[in-house]
């Protein structure tokens, strides 16, 4: 309406609501708009991507753009055309704009609803098959247990309907097909159209009671236009997600093309809210009017979508064929079985005569016969002592060894010692811990602030630990059944294994190395060090309290929540349960005279230990999957003890939450060595078995007469038989499993393999036992409390339910983590060896049937080791 017509209509002096009504109803507006007045209305309708459309046709030519409609006004006005055939053009402009914002909500709807449908349908197929393979063993297993099969039935009801499946997936992917599309659009719109928006300018400012009454009425109208646009976009972006099933169902060449009719029907009929009066030869007429549009969706996503379909039967026939191979079966041994490097040396020390004979010898219940073992323990060996502390169980003397050792000074010794090396500048206070190589004193400085000072045990010295390195070397000289090339590999190793012990002894070491791990760590922090003089080390304390410690914490409070159960379900054994809680609750108090944030550990909930597990998860992919340029330092000993939790930071949002201490063992990997390792990540992932010989036997030492070419071709045929048939175990392949199975393929052939990292391994391993212990505390604090026996069976199947999908969301949310990282890490490739690296010909297909048995014999039970019924370990 001009600014003439009104002032006009407002200002007559009679206006009554009928007048006002039957104005409305007359659409008195739309009857007074110029073709130029209409034009400008439909493009201000137009959102960002109707924008960037309109420039591309007036561009292009191709279409009804903005250029065409006002050359038509034009013609209209010169009256060389009729004005209808002018709001003919205006017409089809406005509806090929609302096509292009319906397209681009197909698009990302589309996209985001058909990748998690695709995601999670793959995933739970092969859950299924799963399930499918081991069915025997589940129904063997937990029918021996109280709640009598309840997960394997979950499972089932779960993931071996295919119905239930469908309609899970399914409602996901329309949730997310209507979220997208519904979000989508209205961020498209919401800055910069004004379909749905009200201007006072329009109406005189709207300062006249008949102005504002107008105005009102307009914005409401406009306000109810959008919610019910919303609501129609959301709608057809949750049918673009239902519909996905028919990809699935009718396949690449039936199913995709049946799917794309089904969305422009859906995008005309129901996301459409412009045009009012609908019917299908309309729907006819706006396909041949906006053929580019529809056109350039389907291009878009047809044949990302039919690859997917496709991928998709493949799949399902090959799983079919390879679940009837595998289910129920126990598979025989390889032949290649044996164990890591690091696990095979810890077997031979800790089983040698003179350490055996001091562990039969303890009793686990007495603290002061453990201490003593371990005293003798540290004089008969260090190296025995390490191999313990890494080991991933729960074991008396496997946690004192963490952070409690005895200790070989008394405070006044120690206090003595310190003085003797550094002066009067420090005041010592208490001892915070004991290692297996030093102790840890609190102190404050001239300032009064807090500071660690570490100073070696008694007896251990950079010749102590050469003499047992001398005593190791014996030992495994003379084990019987050992060939000279595993001597050779063992000795090989134990020369790499003491020279990350020996740098734990030197502090000058220490204090450098924990100011190189400290530029490269941003995950975490690297406790600070101040100086080193004498043989005695100065550091900033770190803040809050070890993993170890809250460990411990943990299981003791879990332990006392079961007995104090049993003490309401059994009083006939009141006393003795009585007995234990009083044991409980003075381990407890002496846990909690250690642990300066006690209220804060023993408060913890589980969000708190969801976000310390998480932020953990980062720490340990930085230390061990991520790559630097030149190459990279890492802690090589970030077991429970060496891992300090601030939780005054958890508790505030802000500051990170780790602090790694005792950085004397350290692992520095050049940038050829950590490229070799993500390789072998890739690799091992996808069962290339070529690439895996290939990466064995580089820098390895070949027997007389044997070459390269013949060793790979002979070790390749040896993994295709582990990894290919359904005869033969196969153990979860990582990268440290791989090395064990191809180190013992080696031996077959007398090829001596070129590893040395057994520092690296150990290192590892030591991570993984923090993060073993950091899911025990999650799963305590969400399911401690859970009382199994009086609970409901609804009770206990969602309590069930829901701790297997935590299980399965941390495995997810892990793997996601490694899986992003490695990605990154290709960035650190040239672009000839990024291709080379992803369009690697040996890289099975992920729907292959090899592939299939190599994932799911990795996952098959083996029911020969169900525990006998009435067994403790059942």
């Amino acid at each position: 309406m001009s600014k003439i017509e009104s002032n006009y209509f407002y200002n007559q002096p009679i206006m009554n609501n009928q007048f006002k009504n039957e104005a409305l109803s007359a659409n008195y507006y739309t009857d007074n708009r110029t073709l130029n007045d209409e034009f400008i209305m439909q493009h201000k309708k137009n959102g960002l991507f109707e924008k960037l459309y309109n420039q591309i046709k007036n561009i292009t030519g191709l279409g009804t753009g903005s250029k065409k409609v006002k050359e038509a006004i034009e013609k209209s006005e010169n009256n060389e055309i009729t004005q209808e055939e002018a709001e003919k053009t205006i017409d089809k402009y406005r509806k090929s704009q609302a096509n292009s914002e319906q397209v681009l909500g197909d698009f990302l709807s589309i996209g985001a609803a058909g990748r998690t449908y695709f995601k999670f349908r793959k995933q739970a197929t092969m859950w299924n098959a799963e399930a499918s393979i081991n069915e025997k063993y589940y129904k063997e297993l937990y029918q021996r247990k109280s709640f009598n099969n309840f997960i394997f039935k979950i499972q089932k009801s779960l993931h071996k309907s295919k119905t239930k499946t469908t309609i899970a997936l399914t409602t996901l992917a329309a949730l997310t097909g209507g979220i997208v599309k519904w979000a989508s659009l209205f961020l498209n719109r919401v800055f910069v159209s004004d379909e749905f928006k009200t201007r006072k300018k329009d109406y005189n400012g709207a300062v006249l009671p008949d102005d504002k009454f107008m105005y009102n009425i307009d914005k409401k109208t406009k306000r109810s236009e959008g919610i019910k646009a919303n609501f129609r976009n959301f709608a057809s972006g949750a049918i673009n997600g239902l519909m996905l099933p028919i990809t699935t169902l009718g396949g690449a060449f039936v199913g995709v093309p049946a799917y794309f009719v089904g969305n422009s029907l859906n995008r005309y009929f129901v996301g459409n809210h412009v045009e009012k009066d609908k019917s299908f030869n309309s729907y006819i007429e706006n396909l041949k009017n906006d053929s580019i549009t529809h056109g350039a969706l389907v291009a878009a996503t047809a044949v990302p979508m039919a690859k997917k379909a496709r991928f998709n039967s493949v799949l399902n026939k090959n799983l079919k064929t390879v679940i009837d191979k595998l289910k129920d079966k126990n598979l025989a041994e390889s032949g290649f079985e044996g164990k890591t490097i690091v696990d095979e040396l810890d077997d031979i020390l800790v089983g040698s005569k003179e350490i055996k004979s001091i562990l039969d010898n303890i009793d686990y219940k007495d603290k002061d016969a453990i201490a003593n073992a371990i005293s003798k323990l540290s004089d008969e060996n260090i190296f025995a002592v390490k191999f313990l502390q890494i080991r991933n169980n729960k074991s008396n003397i496997v946690q004192a060894l963490r952070e409690n050792c005895p200790e070989t000074y008394t405070l006044e010794e120690a206090t003595e010692f310190i003085k003797n090396a550094l002066g009067e500048g420090y005041t010592v206070r208490k001892l915070l811990g004991v290692g297996t190589i030093a102790e840890t004193y609190l102190a404050k400085d001239k300032s009064g602030k807090d500071v660690c000072i570490k100073i070696l045990k008694k007896g251990i010295d950079e010749e102590k630990i050469l003499r047992d390195k001398e005593k190791f070397i014996e030992i495994v000289k003379n084990l019987e059944g050992k060939s000279s090339e595993e001597i050779e590999i063992l000795l090989k190793n134990i020369d790499n294994l003491a020279e990350g012990i020996k740098n734990e002894v030197n502090f000058v070491n220490e204090m450098e190395a924990a100011k190189k791990l400290a530029k490269v760590t941003k995950s975490a922090n690297v406790v600070k060090p101040i100086e080193v003089k004498n043989g005695v080390y100065v550091m900033e304390k770190a803040e809050g309290i070890s993993l170890q410690s809250l460990a411990e914490l943990n299981a003791l409070q879990s332990l006392k929540t079961y007995y104090e159960k049993r003490l309401k379900n059994e009083p006939e054994i009141k006393e003795l349960i009585l007995k234990n809680l009083e044991r409980i609750n003075k381990q407890i108090e002496h846990t909690k005279s250690r642990m300066p944030d006690f209220d804060d550990a023993i408060n913890l909930t589980t969000e708190d230990s969801n976000k310390i597990l998480h932020e953990y998860m980062k720490v340990y992919t930085e230390q061990f999957v991520k790559l630097e340029k030149d190459g990279k330092i890492l802690h090589a000993d970030i077991h429970p003890g060496n891992i300090f939790i601030n939780l005054k930071a958890l508790r505030k949002g802000n500051g990170k939450l780790f602090t790694l201490i005792d950085t004397g063992n350290t692992v520095t990997m050049n940038k050829e060595q950590s490229l070799r390792a993500l390789k072998l990540t890739s690799i091992v992932q996808r069962g290339s078995t070529q690439d895996i010989a290939e990466y064995a036997l580089d820098g390895a030492k070949l027997p007389e007469g044997l070459t390269k070419e013949k060793a790979i071709e002979l070790v390749k045929k040896d993994l295709d038989k582990c990894f290919f048939d359904t005869e033969t175990k196969l153990e979860a392949m990582n990268n440290s499993t791989i090395l064990d199975l191809t180190s013992n393929i080696l031996k077959k052939y007398n090829i001596i393999q070129n590893d040395t990292q057994l520092n690296f391994n150990k290192a590892r391993k030591s991570a993984n036992n923090s993060l073993f212990d950091l899911i025990e505390i999650l799963f305590n604090k969400k399911y401690g409390s859970f009382d199994y026996d009086t609970a409901s069976k609804t009770e206990r199947a969602t309590t069930i339910g829901s701790a297997v999908i935590t299980d399965l969301k941390l495995a997810h949310n892990f793997k996601e983590m490694l899986s992003k990282q490695e990605k990154l890490n290709l960035k650190l490739l040239d672009k000839a060896e990024r291709k080379k690296y992803k369009n690697n010909p040996n890289l099975l297909k992920e729907n292959d049937e090899k592939y299939l048995i190599y994932k799911l014999k990795q996952k098959l039970k083996d029911i020969s080791r169900i525990p006998k019924e009435g067994s403790e370990n059942v």
